[in-house]
């Protein structure tokens, strides 16, 4: 059995693993789970609170959700670790360029 603390994220096991709940409150058995219960039809998501019971919830697991890139094909998680990885270089390397303009003017 998994002991949660405030902040975990966690996946409801009803939900899909790409949805994942911050937790708010924590009981003996059960945790209090924040995050959008609507599937998303919810147009505020993100404001729902619930007390669920532990055996529903499993720690949230960032290498099971599934994503996908502009042509509609899935992304595994490495894939989707270099995508980050190149990002952040590329906007750090913007970021430098921009000082680098400025310190010249």
């Amino acid at each position: 059995m998994h002991n949660y603390k405030l902040h975990d994220k966690v996946c409801h096991i009803e939900m899909g693993v790409n949805d994942f709940f911050e937790v708010v409150g924590v009981r003996d058995d059960t945790v209090e789970l924040f995050g959008d219960w609507s599937g998303g039809t919810n147009p505020y998501p993100g404001t729902q609170a619930d007390w669920v019971h532990i055996s529903k919830v499993v720690p949230y697991d960032d290498t099971k959700v599934i994503t996908y890139d502009k042509q509609g094909n899935p992304q595994t998680h490495e894939e989707r670790q270099k995508l980050k990885e190149r990002n952040h270089l590329d906007s750090k390397a913007d970021k430098d360029e921009v000082l680098i303009f400025v310190g010249l003017s």
